[in-house]
């Protein structure tokens, strides 16, 4: 969203869907995915914010805007869980 606000982005996967959250509200209704994420495809299977890249200059492209407080979790945060931390 290029309003000039802040927002809060979250995304999620449960090994069914993948989901994506904005302040707080899901967009879409979840897209249908199984199996497990797959990093092979990145360099050391490193884990980018805001950049891809292969370690070449074939496949690189950059984000151009702030990032700030980036969390990765180690589980599913449930719907309420993503709305709290977009509210605070």
């Amino acid at each position: 969203m290029l309003d000039g606000n802040w927002h809060h982005i979250a995304g999620t996967y449960d090994g069914l869907s993948v989901r994506l959250y904005l302040d707080g509200v899901e967009v879409g209704g979840g897209t249908p995915a199984a199996g497990a994420i797959v990093y092979s495809n990145f360099h050391k299977s490193d884990l980018f914010i805001g950049n891809a890249s292969d370690g070449g200059s074939a496949c690189q492209s950059g984000y151009k805007g702030d990032i700030d407080e980036v969390r990765v979790w180690d589980r599913v945060l449930t719907t309420a869980e993503i709305q709290h931390r977009a509210s605070s």
